[in-house]
């Protein structure tokens, strides 16, 4: 193999691989979110739907991507290091719009689930936190607990939920 064929094929294959894993990153998030946020268990009822579904995404998308690079401006990758060891995009548009976009944005959605993810465990924990001090002093009959405790009990625990929706 020629030293050019080596370069296509290193640097087409770790964007392949590069992107494909910033996409399957994506869809594990999303599979979590789905299921902790929304409640919804149809990834467990059709799960080699949801797979086929998302294989298709996450290993055709970035081959769709390299495709396009090695067709719209060939030769698509180059040397980027003075001892050859490492090839990448051949001209600084085709780095931001093949390689950097698609990483920024697959990282943006992650990141962004992943925040719902755990303002939402955050918020289910300080809840349940308030619910269980609620329950315990109420529950208690040594301490003499009354109905003004039970308001003002009440009145910590709506205002946790104020301070975590903010």
């Amino acid at each position: 193999m020629t030293n050019f064929g080596f370069f296509l094929m290193s640097g087409a294959m770790s964007h392949y691989f590069g992107l494909a894993h910033s996409f399957w990153a994506m869809c594990f998030i999303a599979n979590t979110y789905a299921v902790i946020i929304h409640d919804n268990r149809s990834i467990f009822k059709h799960p080699i739907k949801f797979h086929l579904m998302q294989s298709v995404f996450c290993w055709l998308g970035p081959a769709v991507i390299v495709a396009s690079c090695l067709y719209i401006a060939p030769p698509g990758y180059k040397f980027v290091s003075v001892d050859l060891m490492m090839a990448g995009a051949g001209s600084t548009e085709m780095a931001y719009f093949a390689v950097t976009l698609p990483m920024q944005v697959t990282l943006g959605i992650s990141l962004c689930l992943l925040w719902s993810i755990v303002w939402h465990l955050r918020k289910v924990q300080i809840v349940n936190f308030f619910v269980l001090k609620l329950q315990l002093h109420i529950g208690d009959q040594n301490s003499g607990a009354n109905e003004y405790d039970f308001k003002k009990a009440l009145d910590i625990l709506h205002l946790a939920l104020l301070v975590t929706v903010l």
